[in-house]
């Protein structure tokens, strides 16, 4: 399959470059007075017997097609549907080379393995059995059980593979599937984003292209970590840019741990995989940005590549660990938007805004607050000195004046259900600091960051506070009539276990969640209670009729 591909690719490269040199050469004959039309009978002729030799090498015999058969489908529409794969009857072996049991079809690609399917062909019915481990879907949707191919079925294998199923003798009427029609549809079915939308129908044409590139970059990363037999899954997740209004694509990482071992075990690498020890900082979920998804990606593919070449080899038989890879560093959890109105006024301004994370979830509030100089260079409160109160009515008077304002950010207050690490653990976060910029919009200016916040908990207290000097001309005052501050809370991912015990979460955080579980069970109790009362009710009222 894979050879076919490539010479068939080798072929469809050769013609374009008969094309090319066919127009050289027509460009020449201009120049000698030579009969372009000669020059042209001379290039067709060519051109059939290239058209020929592409379809004589993938196209099979007519013997095969007239058995059911799989046809491949490709992007190309030229290198559609040239390969024939036939089901003679009995039964069909599909999968990566193995000499030591070959199977009957043969896929080297991403995602194939060892007894990936096997195809039976009995009785006028054509069954595909999919594999233990690898990756089969039918019409769109992944199969883990005999499903029986209807003619025109869209069969797609590992990363790349697919095809169209053609049952000579059982055609039906309607279109005849192309590659794209076969791509979309795993999209529609698939969805994204936890059922934030079924289908890519809801979606315009740039954010659906968007969909459609992360969903084909996910299942092939999701192939690798197969082949290696690695406990990752990854997922697109579509979010709306709050500052651009345009949809962007993140990706999220879910890494299934076991449960940590005992204090003093010997610990193999992590993704090896063993139950890490309890020190172990990997987290199970992350959110990656689509830049470093893209860029991770190829290091996965290398080593995929690199591991796969060495165990055929015979020199190296277990995957490679990816612990410095999956390893995180700093993740965006969220972000909140200081108003600047009240210092157009030079008042005094705190607030605890919402942080809403990259995918619009509340998170969890910034303790932020912004206070105004005064000409002595104090601030606030003046309860006891109004005279000194730098206040001003019309926030005109501040156009072309400097004012100087104090930037302070006392603490995150995270959402425990939200930010825990599971049910019986601490914060998912660690290292949690904020940044912010007085003008997100320009380029030009620093972030200014607080310091990290070292400790597991869900309140870090950040107790920032920095000067500003910002000369008001025409463009900042429209910013502090109308505009805000974003400020940005950052956090490494983590498990959430403390690092001592292997226990977690840590101190009065656990409490915290215990007392959400009680509160829970007692809100259950309470609803049973309630439906039992109404039921007797009820029954009361049908006894003793008015």
């Amino acid at each position: 399959g894979d050879a076919a591909m490539a010479e068939l690719q080798a072929r469809l490269q050769e013609q374009e470059q008969l094309k090319e040199q066919f127009r050289r050469e027509l460009e020449q004959a201009k120049e000698m007075q030579e009969r372009p039309d000669l020059i042209f009978k001379r290039r067709m002729q060519q051109k059939m017997l290239q058209d020929s030799a592409l379809k004589e090498l993938g196209g099979g015999s007519e013997e095969d097609k007239k058995l059911p058969h799989l046809l491949n489908l490709h992007e190309d529409s030229r290198l559609a549907e040239t390969l024939v794969y036939p089901f003679k009857p009995g039964v069909t072996t599909i999968g990566k080379p193995n000499p030591a049991d070959e199977p009957v079809i043969k896929f080297d690609g991403m995602g194939i393995v060892k007894d990936h399917a096997k195809v039976i062909n009995e009785n006028g019915k054509v069954t595909l059995i999919p594999g233990k481990s690898g990756r089969t879907l039918v019409n769109g949707s992944e199969i883990h059980t005999p499903t029986v191919l209807n003619h025109n079925a869209r069969v797609w294998m590992g990363n790349n593979y697919a095809f169209r199923f053609v049952f000579p003798g059982h055609e039906t009427d309607g279109p005849v599937p192309d590659y794209a029609f076969a791509e979309s549809e795993i999209s529609q079915k698939a969805g994204f984003g936890g059922g934030a939308a079924a289908s890519l129908l809801n979606l315009d044409s740039e954010s659906r292209n968007k969909l459609l590139e992360a969903m084909r970059k996910t299942d092939q990363a999701n192939s690798l970590m197969s082949d290696m037999e690695k406990p990752i899954q990854f997922e697109p997740r579509l979010f709306r840019d709050r500052h651009t209004y345009t949809t962007e694509v993140v990706i999220r990482v879910e890494i299934k741990l076991p449960e940590p071992v005992s204090a003093g075990e010997d610990s193999p690498a992590i993704l090896g995989i063993v139950p890490p020890p309890p020190s172990t900082k990997l987290a199970p979920e992350l959110l990656w940005p689509w830049d470093m998804f893209t860029a991770k990606l190829a290091e996965l593919t290398q080593l995929w590549d690199t591991w796969r070449r060495e165990n055929e080899a015979g020199t190296v038989s277990e995957p490679p660990s990816l612990d410095a890879l999956v390893t995180p560093g700093p993740q965006l959890l969220g972000e909140a938007d200081l108003l600047l109105r009240p210092l157009s006024h030079m008042m005094d301004h705190t607030a605890d805004p919402v942080l809403i994370s990259p995918l619009g979830q509340p998170v969890g509030r910034v303790l932020v607050g912004i206070f105004p100089f005064n000409k002595l260079g104090r601030t606030g409160p003046w309860d006891d000195c109004p005279e000194q109160d730098p206040f001003v009515v019309k926030d005109e008077d501040l156009l072309n004046r400097t004012i100087e304002f104090e930037m302070r950010l006392r603490a995150v207050v995270l959402d425990v259900r939200r930010c825990s690490a599971a049910k019986d653990r601490g914060c998912r976060y660690e290292r949690i600091f904020a940044r912010y910029k007085i003008r997100l919009d320009d380029p030009d200016e620093p972030w200014i960051s607080t310091s990290e916040v070292q400790e597991n908990t869900f309140n870090p207290r950040l107790d920032f506070r920095q000067k500003h000097v910002v000369k008001v001309d025409d463009s900042m005052l429209k910013h502090l009539q109308s505009g805000k501050i974003v400020v940005q809370v950052f956090g490494t991912p983590c498990n959430g276990v403390d690092p001592a015990t292997g226990k977690g979460p840590i101190g009065k955080h656990a409490k915290l969640i215990e007392l959400d579980q009680k509160i829970e069970e007692k809100q259950k109790v309470l609803e049973a209670l309630n439906k039992q009362l109404e039921e007797r009710r009820a029954a009361v009222l049908r006894s003793h009729p008015a």
